[in-house]
Formats: C-alpha cells, sequence, structure tokens
C-alpha cells in the first residue's frame, strides 16, 4: 500500500505539471519538464516489474495523466523495451489517443447567474465562454429585432444545453442552411423534432418516409437527419454507415428488406452517406435509407442510434518562417506536417509568395482535394521586423495545386512599405484533420401513417 500511495503522488505532482501547462517560466519551467520527463520514463520502466500490481499501477497512472504526455512516450516498437512494455505501451497510446479523440468534440461550457440578462448580452456572453460565433439575422430578414429580458442559471453548462434553453425563452429558431462559421438564428421557436446531443454534436430528425416502389416491390424507410456541431469546429466531412444503425420501434425492429417471388436487380441504398459541409457550415443534411418498413401496426420509432463519423481540423497553430529573402526556400515542420515557402517574388509592387504544406501519408483518411476550403481560410501575414506591425494578405490568394496529402497556394500581399526582406512570413496551420465518432440517439420519432 506503501508503494501504491508514493505511486499516487507521483501521478498527480505530473499531473499537476501538464495539466496547469507549466507555470513557472524560463529555467524553472525546464526543470519542471525534466522531472515530468522522467517520472514518465520511471513509470515506463515500472511496466515492467516483477509484480502484476505494479504494472498494472503504472499503466493506470500513464492512462490519468491524460493525451499530453504522448509526445513524451517511447515507441512501443522500441527494441530496448521488453515485451511486457512493449504490450503495455500499446495499451496506453491507444487509450489516451482515444481520450485525446473525444476531448476534439467535447462541449464548450458556459457559468453564468443565476441573475436576468438581455438577449443581446446572453449572445454576447454566450460567445466569449464559447468561442461560438451566433449571428442574429432578425434585422437582415426584416423581422423585429426584439431584446427581452431573460433569467438564467448556467453552472458549467453545455453549450447546446445553454443556447436551446436561451432560444426557447428569447423565441429563436435556428436557420441551419444559412449557418456559416456560426449558428444563425432568427424569430421563431425550436421545432418539436425527436433531437440528441453528444459534446459539441447537436441533430435532428427532420423527415421520415414509408416508401413501397411498386415496380420492384422493395420497402424503405428513408430518415432525414440534420447534423450540427458548435461553430468552433472545423467539420470537413461527415458520414453514416447505414448498416451500423440500430431502430427499434413500439411493435419490434424493421423488416421485409425486399418482397419479391423471383430474383430482380434492386438497386441497394448507399451503405454510407456524406455530406461535405467545406469546413465552413455549421449542419448539414443526412438522407439515410434503410432497405425495410416498420412492423404492421407500429406508430413510432422508439430508438434511432446513429454512429456518426466527423472528420475534424485541428486548432490553428501558429508557425512563423521567419525573414523572405527572395528565392531561398523557407521551411519548418510542425507535428506531421511540413510548410515551405518556395517562391517570394516581387513583381512591381505585387509580392507573390506561394507556400506548400505537406501532410504525412496516411492511406485511411481522405485527400486533401475533399475539403479543399478550409486550409484556403487560414490567417496569413507579414510581420515587419523592425515595427513589429503585422500586414494581413491584400491581395487575395491562388490554389496552385492539390495531391494526396499536401496543397500549394500562393498569397498576394499589394503596396506594403519596405521591401520582402523586412518582413517575417507567419502562417496559421490547421492540424491534419482526423476522424471523430459521436453516437446519436434518437427516442419517439413519429411515424407517418398508420394505413401502410
Amino acid at each position: 500500500m506503501k508503494t501504491l500511495a508514493i505511486r499516487l503522488i507521483l501521478v498527480g505532482v505530473i499531473a499537476g505539471l501538464y495539466h496547469a501547462g507549466f507555470a513557472q517560466s524560463g529555467r524553472g519551467q525546464e526543470e519542471q519538464r525534466k522531472a515530468g520527463r522522467e517520472q514518465i520514463a520511471e513509470l515506463v520502466a515500472q511496466l515492467d516489474a516483477a509484480d502484476r500490481e505494479t504494472r498494472e499501477a503504472a499503466q493506470a497512472s500513464l492512462i490519468e495523466l491524460g493525451p499530453s504526455i504522448l509526445p513524451l512516450l517511447p515507441d512501443p516498437d522500441d527494441p530496448s523495451l521488453s515485451a511486457e512494455q512493449q504490450d503495455r505501451l500499446r495499451r496506453v497510446i491507444a487509450a489516451l489517443e482515444a481520450k485525446r479523440r473525444a476531448a476534439i468534440i467535447a462541449p464548450s461550457r458556459v457559468t453564468l447567474g443565476p441573475g436576468q440578462y438581455t438577449l443581446s448580452e446572453l449572445l454576447e456572453r454566450l460567445e466569449k465562454a464559447t468561442g461560438n460565433r451566433i449571428h442574429d439575422l432578425r434585422a437582415e430578414l426584416g423581422q423585429p429585432v426584439q431584446n427581452p429580458t431573460i433569467d438564467v442559471s448556467w453552472k458549467n453548462t453545455p453549450f447546446w444545453t445553454a443556447f436551446l434553453e436561451l432560444a426557447r425563452k428569447a423565441g429563436l429558431r435556428i436557420a441551419p442552411y444559412e449557418s456559416r462559421e456560426s449558428i444563425a438564428v432568427a424569430s421563431g421557436s425550436i421545432p418539436p423534432v425527436p433531437m440528441a446531443i453528444r459534446g459539441a454534436v447537436i441533430g435532428y430528425v427532420r423527415e421520415v418516409v414509408l416508401r413501397r416502389q411498386l415496380e420492384i416491390r422493395s420497402t424503405a424507410t428513408e430518415l432525414s437527419l440534420v447534423i450540427g456541431w458548435e461553430p468552433r469546429l472545423t467539420v470537413v466531412r461527415a458520414r453514416v454507415r447505414v448498416a451500423a444503425l440500430e431502430v427499434e420501434t413500439d411493435a419490434g425492429g424493421l423488416v421485409s428488406a425486399v418482397e419479391q417471388p423471383q430474383p430482380v436487380a434492386v438497386p441497394l441504398p448507399r451503405p454510407v452517406v456524406e455530406a461535405h459541409p467545406d469546413g465552413a457550415k455549421c449542419f448539414v443534411e443526412l438522407p439515410v435509407i434503410l432497405p425495410a418498413l416498420p412492423p404492421p401496426g407500429a406508430t413510432r420509432l422508439t430508438r434511432v442510434a446513429v454512429p456518426l463519423e466527423l472528420f475534424v481540423a485541428g486548432m490553428l497553430q501558429k508557425v512563423e518562417l521567419g525573414p523572405l529573402r527572395g528565392k531561398a526556400p523557407l521551411q519548418a515542420r510542425v507535428e506531421d506536417a511540413t510548410i515551405s515557402v518556395v517562391r517570394a517574388v516581387d513583381e512591381e509592387g505585387i509580392w507573390r509568395i506561394q507556400v506548400q504544406v505537406e501532410y504525412e501519408r496516411d492511406d485511411a483518411e481522405p485527400a486533401t482535394e475533399s475539403f479543399e476550403s478550409w486550409f484556403l481560410r487560414n490567417p496569413v501575414r507579414l510581420v515587419h521586423r523592425t515595427t513589429g506591425k503585422a500586414q494581413p494578405c491584400n491581395g487575395g490568394f491562388n490554389l496552385v495545386s492539390t495531391g494526396d496529402r499536401s496543397f500549394a497556394v500562393e498569397y498576394f500581399f499589394v503596396d506594403l512599405p519596405g521591401k520582402l526582406s523586412d518582413y517575417d512570413f507567419v502562417y496559421e496551420l490547421p492540424r491534419r484533420p482526423e476522424w471523430v465518432r459521436a453516437r446519436l440517439e434518437f427516442q419517439n420519432v413519429p411515424l407517418p401513417f398508420q394505413g401502410r
């Protein structure tokens, strides 16, 4: 028990270092980092301890530290590690990667009140607390712009919970197809549709259609799902694998995929339904077709479990590539991406700067052509080396090329003071998109007709 107590204290110390972001600076901060690395190495060594209890405790301690320690863990294929260490390290890394992915779509939260606030105050505070932009369309649509006083009491409340409460009290509705890089709202009400929330993701069932094709005697249940997410996320692809849906009715499961006395070529529904929101939209519609009907007597779908997959670009990371000195290339590496300034020329007051970004190849992910817009919206600027003044790109850009895991963009800067070599080039790059999963479960979805 004494050994276990010491180990728990060790975990607390390391967690304090990593989750507090190393509060000290300079030499003290580096000493803390060094101590953290040494203590993590000690836990890795304990993965090969003689007794099982110590091995299990060390594995649990590493997982408890969270995804921030991933860069500090050794490669599990390192031949200097024992087979036991390699196996346990793989389990640790898998658990930490799962935690990291789950954190990507964890909800933002807000604490406010209890108290009374005007609608405009609440929208502003909700934006500031969560990083999610909210666009009030009422004036643009010619609707009355009222600013009622609303009672709220939010304590670490998830964004969608707070937003829906606010919308219902203020008489607002979501305008999903006007929501680009923000949630668009207008006068109205939140419709009484089956809705589900999972972390930063929200969804509702917009329509249910029961279909019978008489010519080929096939049947289908069609669900129109509207899926949204907090605008702070950059989602470049959304999909649902139809076969993985779980559907139950108040009279049993779906039945009769195809009714025909002899073989007929029946077009199967799409096994995977996808949408490409281009990194700007916050809502997409996914039409899911199931080759079956509810059983006779069913009045509602009591449960529809949807295993949603989102391809999410990571948060922006700033890359400072240094001074622009003619045609000599500048290059920097950030995580799994290499950024290069391959050309920088002055053509009669128009500065042309061509940037190429290449990610490490991953055959399990779609090519960059599938989601061009998310990397074309990156902030780009020149920073004067003497004054520190930042000059944003003011002449537009041109997409030069895209490849499997790479792209090249040329940016134009017009009529800036001085010369190219007076400036550092600063580029903000999204971390490589990756697939994350969110399981949405809808309940009590009403069915359209009784007499089918």
